[in-house]
């Protein structure tokens, strides 16, 4: 199974009996992934199954501080590393369990690297939420240094990890 997503539009996307397991993430989805766009803070792109949203992540521009950062990746770089946020990423409960969640992922991740070529970005950032570090962990993410949470991948990992799969 390979996921495509597309940005989402509530006006096409049937987001009314999405269930992730988070409540939070249900609802954001329902009320405000909309308002996010219009405003320029978050894109979301859903995955369509069987005619309604199965998954989404959301995507926006961020920046962390230098000093935040390992040595390896900060060295040379200037005082804001630029970053896409990866600030939500859910999968329908009727799909884990099945590697939904690392197609979703690599989605978004893909779509990362596309954003990185137009708008340069050095690093995916992320917040671990509801226990989910080590399968973060498991696809190549860090901690920050000092956080129990917050994660990041360098973009150039990314993109070595994509083009081995374009070349299966």
């Amino acid at each position: 199974m390979l996921i495509r997503s597309v940005l989402f539009d509530p006006t096409v996307h049937d987001a009314g009996n999405f269930d992730c397991g988070v409540h939070d993430y249900n609802e954001w989805l329902r009320r405000s992934a909309a308002n996010e766009r219009s405003r320029g803070s978050a894109n979301t792109f859903v995955w369509i199954s069987q005619d309604r949203v199965g998954g989404y992540y959301t995507l926006t521009a961020h920046v962390l501080i230098k000093d935040d950062l390992p040595a390896s990746i900060a060295r040379g770089g200037p005082e804001f590393i630029p970053c896409t946020l990866l600030g939500k990423l859910a999968l329908d409960v009727s799909l884990q369990g099945e590697g939904g969640g690392a197609q979703l992922l690599l989605d978004a991740l893909a779509r990362a690297v596309q954003a990185a070529n137009e708008v340069a970005a050095k690093l995916v950032v992320l917040d671990a939420d509801n226990g989910l570090v080590d399968f973060y962990r498991k696809y190549g993410f860090e901690l920050i240094q000092n956080s129990n949470r917050r994660m990041f991948i360098k973009l150039s990992s990314v993109r070595k990890s994509i083009e081995h799969l374009d070349t299966l």
